[in-house]
C-alpha cells in the first residue's frame, strides 16, 4: 500500500512518464506495472496516450485517496497509535 501511495504522490506532482515515475518512486519496472494496473483498476490513475507513449495522471478519486493517506499517516505519526476506523476506511480503497 505504501508503494502504491508513493506512486500516487509522484504522479500527483506532475510526473507522467513511466521512466520518470520509476526513478522518483524508486521502484522496478515490474513493480510499477503491477501497481499501475492495480491503481487503474481502482480508478485512481488514468492512462492517456500522448501520441508517442502512454502517460499517467491521477484521477479525482486518486487525489482524494492520496489526501486521505497523507492525513492518516500524519495522524498516526503524531498520535503514535492506530485509529482502526480510519485504517479500515482507507484500506477499503485498496
Amino acid at each position: 500500500m505504501e508503494v502504491m501511495c508513493d506512486i500516487l504522490e509522484v504522479v500527483s506532482a506532475g510526473t507522467e512518464k513511466p521512466t520518470h515515475i520509476i526513478n522518483r518512486a524508486n521502484v522496478s519496472w515490474k513493480v510499477l506495472n503491477n501497481c499501475l494496473r492495480n491503481l487503474m483498476s481502482r480508478e485512481l490513475v488514468s492512462k492517456v496516450n500522448d501520441g508517442k507513449r502512454d502517460i499517467y495522471q491521477l484521477t479525482e478519486k486518486g487525489f482524494s485517496v492520496l489526501h486521505e493517506y497523507k492525513d492518516l499517516r500524519s495522524r498516526l505519526l503524531n498520535a503514535n497509535q492506530v485509529d482502526r476506523v480510519l485504517v479500515n476506511d482507507f484500506a477499503r480503497d485498496f
